[in-house]
């Protein structure tokens, strides 16, 4: 896959909000990466997720933390980071989406989790 490939794709990329309340309430077979700042993170949080801040993602994806052939769902603030994010894991071949519109319009439209 290449460059190209991921673009053509960003389209599916998206994991709407209300998919990912699903995904929580019904404990579906999703991976959960959030990748807000630590403080962020352990002040609140989605559960079930595994935490890296952004820019460690790098080593997180190389330390075999994610499962290929599990979808993986990337949650940031507002959804552009885990864009960034959720491209690079699928050039590395795995599934993976961005939540739209991130973690606070999450939280603040589908209830605290």
């Amino acid at each position: 896959m290449d460059y190209n490939d991921v673009i053509a794709m960003t389209y599916d990329i998206l994991c709407e909000p209300e998919e990912l309340k699903e995904i929580v309430l019904r404990k579906l077979n999703y991976q959960l990466l959030d990748i807000r700042k630590d403080d962020d993170y352990f002040e609140n949080h989605i559960e079930s997720t595994m935490h890296c801040e952004w820019q460690d993602t790098g080593n997180f994806i190389d330390s075999k933390h994610l499962q290929k052939g599990i979808p993986i769902v990337v949650i940031c603030y507002s959804g552009q980071s885990s864009m960034q994010i959720a491209s690079i894991l699928r050039l590395k071949g795995y599934e993976a989406y961005t939540l739209h519109h991130g973690y606070e319009y999450y939280i603040k439209n589908y209830d605290k989790l």
